[in-house]
Parts: structure tokens; sequence; C-alpha cells
């Protein structure tokens, strides 16, 4: 049974909040809708075998199909981010994420294209903002009446990939011109092209890769264990008891803000002394503008912004990310594992990092180019020139004309 209708941040998204213009290049107000599937006894099979549903997916469009549906393109946010990625849902309100980059003229050409902006997996906001809400542990578990918590099941990747294909092709979608995201959702379009070989002419992903890195893992272990350590977790069971794990949220979300960040000019900016005359090395609780900047930002969102097991959760799949994952031997090496799921890739891929990004490094972007040009298949990387870090994904002017040259050299694009 398919029901649709009407649906209804961390400083780890500070590259999303980034993404947010002054000025829309899509002038018009939009709504979410959401889609429903895999009802039981139809659950959707998870890729470690394990069954979920009903799953609900809440997602905007921007533009018009075309007869054949083949004009599509995908978009996908990073970790924590909504479906809102352009427009505005009421006058005076906030854009989409990528807003900049999405509306007539521009990369992402609504007069062109039929846009979709889905939702992954593990979507609640603790404000319930439009946009928000995509099945996870927030959600009503139907075996029980109760939010799953730590009962839901674990998803990768591979899983949000294929759930977004579940939309395209309830929504008519045959044929993607493009997919492409940012962070998160990079890692999506990756793990899309090598899932779907034929499906899309080109990717874009966006400060992304191809496997989770030792020091990646490493630092969303240290984020999850500060949740999972906040008295007011209560195991993930904290839904209705008027408690919640903010602390936890914030200390990952500070946790988070160091790693994303590899300028000096983002440090040497910000270790001045929030107030000469009552400085760190006088009081011990007086802050630097830099930490004063993070834990005021942290705090202000902790509340509000995604829901704490679904950060968890999230979180996870990023860690599993590898899409060598079930194509070839780990055995072998990790470039050799990571060559076993690029060789199923048809689509031209344009890989963009950012310079300064401490996580996502340009070297990884660079492994993948290389790792797909040995294997005979077209790719390129355009370095973002940014001192932001990961935040490079809101360099719009230097992103606009790579990004329209090659969709245009795709097959769907010369249109």
């Amino acid at each position: 049974m398919v029901r649709q209708g009407k649906s209804c941040c961390l400083l780890v998204l500070f590259f999303l909040a980034a993404a947010i213009c002054p000025a829309s290049a899509l002038e018009e107000i939009v709504a979410p809708r959401t889609f429903t599937f895999a009802d039981r006894p139809n659950e959707f099979i998870l890729e470690n075998g394990q069954k979920l549903g009903p799953i609900t997916v809440v997602y905007e469009t921007y533009g018009k199909l075309d007869p054949n549906g083949n004009n599509g393109i995908l978009l996908i946010h990073g970790m924590g981010g909504t479906a809102h990625a352009a427009g505005r849902h009421a006058p005076g309100g906030p854009l989409g994420w990528w807003d900049s980059l999405i509306g007539p003229g521009k990369p992402f050409d609504s007069d062109k294209y039929f846009i979709v902006s889905p939702q992954a997996l593990a979507g609640g906001h603790r404000d319930n903002k439009p946009g928000t809400g995509t099945t996870g542990p927030h959600s009503t578990d139907p075996r029980t009446g109760k939010p799953y918590g730590m009962r839901f099941p674990v998803f990768t990747i591979r899983d949000m990939a294929r759930v977004h294909m579940e939309l395209l092709k309830h929504l008519g979608v045959r044929h993607l011109v493009l997919v492409s995201g940012v962070s998160m959702g990079g890692y999506q379009a990756l793990e899309f092209i090598c899932t779907f070989p034929d499906f899309a002419d080109g990717a874009i992903p966006v400060v992304a890769r191809g496997r989770s890195s030792a020091q990646h893992m490493a630092n969303h272990l240290v984020r999850r264990m500060a949740i999972m350590n906040d008295p007011n977790w209560q195991n993930g069971d904290y839904y209705n008891t008027g408690r919640y794990p903010a602390v936890g949220m914030s200390i990952a979300s500070i946790t988070s803000a160091s790693s994303y960040n590899n300028s000096p000019k983002w440090y040497e900016n910000n270790l001045i002394a929030a107030d000469p005359t009552k400085t760190p090395y006088d009081h011990f609780n007086s802050l630097f503008v830099l930490e004063g900047d993070l834990m005021k930002s942290a705090l202000a969102t902790a509340e509000k912004g995604i829901d704490a097991n679904c950060y968890l959760y999230q979180s996870r799949a990023l860690s599993t990310m590898n899409l060598g994952w079930k194509r070839g031997d780990y055995r072998r090496g990790w470039r050799a594992s990571l060559a076993d799921g690029l060789k199923e890739v048809n689509a031209a891929v344009l890989m963009m990092p950012s310079r300064t990004d401490g996580s996502v490094r340009p070297e990884f972007a660079a492994e993948i180019v290389d790792i797909l040009r040995t294997l005979g298949k077209k790719a390129e990387l355009h370095v973002i020139d940014s001192e932001k870090g990961h935040a490079g994904s809101s360099e719009y002017s230097q992103m606009i004309g790579p990004m329209k040259d090659f969709i245009q050299s795709l097959p769907g694009g010369r249109r």
C-alpha cells in the first residue's frame, strides 16, 4: 500500500547552515510531501538481512518530470539534514540548504530537470521542522506502539541509496541525469551509482569519499560515546521522559567541529581572548572566542536539531561506509576493495573536495578519481579552494562553473 500526502543543527551541520545564502535562486514556496512503502508483510530488506517497514520518506521536488521520466536529478543532504533543498516553506522563511545551486539558470536547473530532494533514513528532528521526519529510531514501532529507540535496525549508506530508489520509482523517474550530494549525501551519491550503475548519467559528490578512514571512525566513536554516556540518554529510551541528552549532543557537536576544518586561518582567527580584561590565562572559566563560539552554537542547537538516536544511527552508517563492502575481498587491501566497488560505475563522476577539509581530505576524492580513470571510466577532480574546511561546500562561486560544464557534458544534460 502506498500513501502520499503533505508532511505534517548541531554544529556538525555547520557546513549545511553555511550553505544558506541571502538570495534565493528558486523564488517559490515549496511544500514537503511524504511517501510510505514497505508495509508489513512486505517490509524492506536491509543489507544486513533485517527487515524494516513501513518506511515513510519526506521529500521535496522542484521542476517537472518529462513524459519519458528521464530528466531527473537526485540531490541528497548531509548528516542531520533535511529534504528542504531549495525555496522557502513560507514567505520570509529560511531557504533550502542548496538553494543557490537550484533554480532556473543554475546548475540544477528546475526549468530543465525534475529535481528530487529526499530526507535520508533516521530523519527525526527535535523541532519537527518541515522537511524532516523520515523513518528512524524516533518513529513508532508498529509491533509495540512505542518509539523504536535503539531497537531500530542498523542500516548503511547503501540502504539509504536503495530507499531513495524506491522514492524515484514511485515518482515515475526512469533515469537520472545526475545524482549529487554534500558530505553524507555525497557518500550516498557514490553508493547510488555503484548500486544502480545504469540509472544515472553522472554524479557530483561534494566533500565526500568512498570509504570511512580510521580517523573518521575514531571521531564518530567519540561523538557517539559522548551521547550514550549522558545519563539523560537512558539507553535510547528518553522519549516522553522529559529528559534529553543535550549535554552529550553538545559534546558530540564540538568534537566534530575540530575535525572538519584543517585551515590554519580558522584556528588563528579564533584563538583570541573574548574579553582582554578577563582572559583564560587569568580565570579558569574564561573562554577564547573559538571556545565560546563552539559552546554557544552547540548548546543552542542541541535541543532542536537532529534527534540524538537518529544522530547515532547516521553516525554509524557513516562509520561503516565502504563501496567495496560485499563487492570485494578486504584481504586485498582498502584500495583494491574500493576499486571492486567502483568497477560497477558507468556514470561519469566529478569529485569536489574542499582544500582545507580535515575530515574528508582532498586525497580521498583524488583516490576515487585515480581508481576510476585506471578502470577506464570518466572521472574529474575539482578541488574547492576554501578556508572553510568541510564548509567549502558553500563556496558557490567556485562550484557553479564546474558543475554546469560537467552536467552539460552528460547525455541528459544536452537539452
